[in-house]
């Protein structure tokens, strides 16, 4: 995943800089390698808002490294578009961290809805300890509830190793929802798939917060990712019409022979969104930028961008899809289906 943002922003800045950078100069972006560890974040940002030569700042990936900068971003004031969606961000008020996506909690809205409305009972739900994967899962609890669901097993699971999802799997083939949710990133969705599997035992529906948007996904799996369904916030169809999106998957096929998934885009989006700014305000006034964002709503290749006061993001709504036929299909919500859901009888 963090690959695949860093590819979004040195495309932007590869594209910026190729029409004159902005305000006359060209822009560089440093990208600091955080080992996905918050305390190397924390030195990172720590420095990076007491150098003069740093303008603005951008997100790492992940919820738990975006909590960590962002106690440095909004100590020296920095407006800080994260690329993370755990709600646990925006439960400390804050007036510079922007949120992109729909908040975590929301990810599987539109998931256990198609759920209810095929006439499914039961859900069983796992996660892990991270913030994003443990407000997801908790969120996943509270829609299930409110669709009519009832969850018959729920687990924050402590450890991700084969031993404690082995377990798992078991307990669910005993329990037998009709539906699974697992709220984590890639590497535990296929593992948590690849156990369930090996249990001979297959819900009418499997869902994953994060992982079956790649295609790895269903390079690792093979036929156990048929049918699975995943939370994304884009997807690279030329049929999504929103502002740029062909444009940036076009470029993006070209500049790395890949499609990009929601996390490339994401960067692409939030540096877009920052370009716009700068420019309207034809600065790189800080404060100026903050107020820019926070007014009204923008359009991005993302979707709508509008957020609340505190910065939590109320514009963007995620999408459903669901693996057919060895590809993706989006399959909520329905003014977006590229194809219909399909369930096992």
């Amino acid at each position: 995943m963090g690959k695949m943002t860093e590819k979004g922003f040195r495309l932007w800045e590869e594209r910026i800089n190729a029409s004159k950078g902005l305000l006359g100069r060209p822009v560089r972006i440093r990208i600091t390698d955080d080992r996905s560890d918050v305390d190397e974040v924390s030195r990172a940002y720590s420095r990076m808002t007491q150098e003069r030569s740093v303008d603005l700042l951008v997100s790492p990936y992940g919820s738990d490294l975006v909590l960590r900068a962002a106690e440095h971003t909004e100590k020296h004031r920095i407006p800080f578009l994260v690329i993370a969606a755990s709600e646990k961000i925006w439960q400390t008020p804050r007036r510079y961290t922007f949120g992109i996506y729909s908040t975590s909690d929301r990810y599987f809205v539109g998931f256990l809805e198609l759920c209810a409305a095929e006439g499914m009972k039961t859900v069983a739900i796992a996660g892990f300890p991270e913030s994003f994967s443990s407000s997801t899962a908790e969120g996943a609890r509270k829609w299930a509830e409110k669709f009519g669901l009832s969850v018959i097993r729920y687990r924050i699971l402590p450890k991700k190793d084969e031993a404690t999802l082995s377990v798992e799997a078991e307990a669910l083939k005993a329990a037998r929802p009709d539906a699974v949710v697992v709220s984590g990133y890639l590497e535990e969705t296929v593992a948590f798939r690849s156990a369930l599997g090996k249990t001979g035992f297959r819900p009418r529906a499997f869902a994953g917060s994060v992982g079956p948007v790649y295609p790895e996904f269903r390079e690792k799996l093979g036929d156990l990712a048929e049918g699975a369904f995943g939370a994304t916030q884009w997807e690279p169809d030329t049929r999504i019409s929103t502002p740029g999106s062909g444009e940036f998957i076009r470029l993006f096929r070209a500049r790395y022979n890949e499609d990009p998934t929601y996390h490339a885009a994401t960067a692409y989006a939030s540096m877009l969104l920052l370009e716009d700014a700068i420019r309207k305000i034809g600065s790189l006034d800080r404060e100026k930028i903050r107020n820019y964002l926070l007014a009204g709503s923008h359009k991005t290749l993302l979707g709508p961008f509008k957020l609340r006061e505190d910065g939590t993001q109320i514009g963007h709504r995620s999408f459903i899809i669901q693996w057919q036929g060895g590809k993706k299909e989006i399959v909520w919500p329905e003014d977006l289906r590229t194809a219909k859901p399909v369930f096992p009888k």
